[in-house]
């Protein structure tokens, strides 16, 4: 009998660990969707020249530059990303390079949120004269996802600083689910303005799209969040001259 004993203790180890796993996993995410379902998706109006707008699931969401504590931001980003333009979550780590446009808060609080547009993911190093030939131009384009190098559209959702010591960023996104061919995401305006210091853009994007919980939120992704319709996001890139 005493041959059997460490055999049966150590699967009685395994059982106990991949339930206290399971049952992390399980409150992790009846955790998030609980503040999730808090947060006050809504809109007081348009009040500033660069601003978002839309409806989430058929309700009213705006975001306005210089109001109620949230800003418009825009940008090269210069980041980690998988080497696979596409999107492919086992594909390894590799730098790389896109251009980033918010409106958020700059003060990050439990249940506050922030709009983000992406680009397209090009490599690190891309020239910006090549993305502005490609992207910043009247046109429609192809949504990331497993198949596509395209925009991204994101809802990033603080929440939790009860059990992490601070607000913790969960995403929902146009990239880890399907988009129906009545989705859409175009540039309809561009104009150009040159400063002795800066080259300006101003962009208007108009979009409709599916958005799905992200696999960083801490456990699998893809499930359906809601949708985003009659989508408008007037924003700025400020482009610092070189020399």
């Amino acid at each position: 009998m005493k041959k059997y004993l460490f055999p049966f203790c150590f699967l009685i180890v395994i059982f106990t660990f991949s339930t206290c796993k399971k049952d992390d996993y399980e409150n992790k995410r009846r955790n998030y969707y609980e503040h999730i379902d808090q947060v006050d998706f809504s809109c007081t109006g348009i009040l500033s020249t660069l601003h978002m707008s839309a409806k989430l699931n058929g309700k009213e969401l705006c975001y306005n530059h210089n109001e109620n504590g949230y800003r418009a931001y825009s940008g090269i980003v210069n980041g980690y990303t998988t080497i696979d333009p596409v999107l492919n979550p086992s594909s390894p780590a590799n730098n790389g390079t896109w251009m980033g446009f918010k409106i958020g808060p700059t003060t990050i609080t439990d249940l506050s949120h922030a709009f983000y547009i992406y680009s397209p993911v090009e490599a690190s190093g891309t020239p910006f004269t090549e993305m502005e030939e490609q992207y910043l131009k009247s046109s429609e384009f192809l949504f990331k996802n497993f198949e596509n190098n395209g925009f991204s559209i994101n809802l990033v959702v603080y929440c939790c600083s009860e059990i992490y010591g601070r607000p913790q960023s969960y995403t929902v996104t146009s990239e880890w689910g399907h988009q129906t061919s009545d989705n859409y995401i175009r540039i309809t305006e561009v104009q150009k303005r040159t400063t002795p210091q800066y080259i300006y853009y101003d962009v208007t994007f108009e979009f409709q799209c599916d958005l799905y919980h992200h696999n960083s939120n801490g456990f699998q992704g893809g499930e359906y969040f809601g949708k985003l319709e009659e989508g408008v996001f007037v924003t700025q890139l400020a482009i610092q001259m070189e020399g």
